[in-house]
């Protein structure tokens, strides 16, 4: 199951698969406050960030970073494999 990763730390669970797929950019938009950009993970997965969080001065979310091993700013979203083919595809 999909996972909102707050830049606080908080972990929300989000069931992606039981949205449909013509709200999703909008959906994945509003959890990251604005355009969606995909940080891949191992294995397929990917996270959903804000790609322009640096310009608008997003503050650091320390767990993303740490995952990632990039500097991640903003709130995500952790997405299975499964999950990123139907969201993103």
């Amino acid at each position: 199951m999909a996972k909102w990763l707050r830049i606080d730390g908080t972990l929300t669970d989000i069931n992606i698969l039981d949205r449909p797929k013509r709200d999703m950019l909008p959906f994945l938009q509003g959890l990251v406050a604005g355009y969606i950009e995909c940080v891949s993970l191992d294995d397929g997965w990917c996270l959903i960030v804000n790609e322009d969080g640096l310009v608008y001065g997003f503050e650091k979310n320390l767990v993303a970073s740490v995952m990632t091993g990039q500097h991640i700013v903003g709130d995500a979203v952790i997405l299975t494999a499964d999950e990123t083919e139907y969201a993103l595809h």
